[in-house]
């Protein structure tokens, strides 16, 4: 998904905004967020507090997207 430059006054961005300026005061390291899209949980990592070093990296399996769409649809349904 890619930024609007052009909607950068919009209301959903400047709430996004707050919500990361008020997570970086608060000294946080990322922020959890429920999916917009799908039922799912987003991560935003603040960056400049957190090194790529310091994160792990989890095993994980390929997605059967065929199946994947099919289980959202009937969750939707």
């Amino acid at each position: 998904m890619e930024c609007d430059a052009a909607r950068d006054s919009d209301v959903l961005y400047k709430t996004t905004q707050t919500i990361g300026d008020a997570a970086d005061f608060r000294d946080f390291d990322g922020i959890r967020a429920l999916g917009a899209r799908w039922p799912c949980l987003n991560v935003a990592i603040l960056t400049d507090r957190v090194a790529p070093q310091d994160l792990d990296v989890l095993p994980s399996t390929d997605i059967h997207w065929p199946e994947w769409i099919d289980r959202i649809r009937f969750r939707r349904a």
